[in-house]
């Protein structure tokens, strides 16, 4: 299940950063998938939602641009969805 997507503001995460937030989602029961683009990386966290002190971390890292929470009405394959 997506919950989130990360931008960095460099182009992608150094492996100690993306170390940090995969502990930091690890904690909350997520994990991180790296979208690896032409020119940057986006990051995906998968997992339950309902994370909002997780989300808070997240935003509380100076080297990520962006973090941001689908919310259900946006995925496409949401457990709620008659398509689940």
């Amino acid at each position: 299940m997506l919950d989130g997507m990360i931008i960095p503001k460099a182009g992608k995460l150094t492996p100690k950063q993306l170390a940090e937030v995969e502990r930091i989602a690890g904690e909350f029961d997520c994990s991180i998938l790296e979208i690896v683009g032409q020119n940057r990386c986006i990051y995906a966290i998968l997992g339950d939602e309902g994370r909002e002190l997780m989300f808070n971390r997240l935003r509380g890292l100076d080297y990520l641009a962006k973090v941001d929470l689908i919310e259900s009405p946006y995925k496409s394959m949401d457990r709620q969805s008659a398509l689940a």
